[in-house]
This record gives C-alpha cells, structure tokens and sequence, in this order.
C-alpha cells in the first residue's frame, strides 16, 4: 500500500467515524409512519405495484406530521420514550413518495 493511498484510507476511515453519530441522532428522530391508507395513491405517483410497497415506512418527524395530519411536536414527544412514534398516513407528500421509492429500489437489489 503506497503512503498516498494509507493518508486517503485514514481520512476516509475519519470521515466516516464523524458521521456515525450523525446519522445515530437523526435515526432517532424518525416516526413509524403506517401507509396502507395511501399506499394506492403513492403506487400511482412512483409507478410501482401497490402490492410491493412496504406497509411502514421510517420517515423524518416533519415529513410524518404532515402526511399523518399530526402535529410534529406530538410525534416527537412520542418518540422520546425510547420507542419510535408511529402515525396513520391519511395522504402523500412528495417527500414520503421518494421514502418509499427509495425503500423499494432497496428490496429489489
């Protein structure tokens, strides 16, 4: 290994462990957001088979709270007790659309 490519593995290694707090912190923000209800609808907005779309999904409080009809400081207090808060989507979002896409291109691989 040339010196060059151990300095580029050490930042990198580096990096990586300053981001794994991070993305701990912003985990434990994320609500269980059930979208049976919608799942038709986000089908239609992602052209996927409503039959392959997860039945939850993790989603960002302020992106739960909108598409739940819930206030977000509610679902963040729920949240706080050590077990996700979880609400009943009642629509979409642009945002919860990609979640999902995102979800399913990932059980696909």
């Amino acid at each position: 290994m040339t010196k060059a490519t151990l300095a580029l593995a050490t930042m990198a290694s580096a990096v990586a462990l300053c981001y794994a707090p991070l993305a701990s912190a912003q985990q434990s923000n994320m609500i269980s957001v059930d979208i049976s209800g919608v799942a038709t609808t986000v089908a239609k907005n992602i052209n996927a088979d409503a039959t392959k779309l997860p039945t939850t999904i993790q989603a960002p409080v302020g992106v739960a709270a909108a598409v739940c009809g819930v206030d977000a400081s509610t679902l963040a207090q729920q949240g706080g007790t050590g077990t996700p808060g979880s609400c009943q989507a009642k629509n979409t979002s642009t945002a919860l659309d990609q979640l999902i896409q995102k979800e399913v291109k990932a059980t696909q691989k």
